[in-house]
């Protein structure tokens, strides 16, 4: 079994990233002009999997709005 980490450091590393907590595991993705939410429970159990699925739908969201973002 990898090793997963600690609430705290996922916490510290969503912050990092600009990730904001909203509710119920929904979180706000640093898209400029755009609000959008995604839930990481779509992503596991692990956290490490809940961050980086932030990130792949960050990159995701940036692709489509690219046109859009100043």
């Amino acid at each position: 079994m990898t090793r997963d980490m600690t609430a705290a450091q996922f916490v510290s590393a969503c912050k990092r990233a600009g990730f904001e907590p909203e509710m119920l595991g929904y979180y706000k993705l640093p898209i400029p002009g755009h609000h959008i939410c995604t839930n990481v429970f779509n992503a596991g159990d692990r956290l490490r999997d809940r961050l980086a699925y932030l990130h792949e739908q960050t990159k995701e969201y940036l692709k489509k709005y690219a046109g859009e973002i100043r």
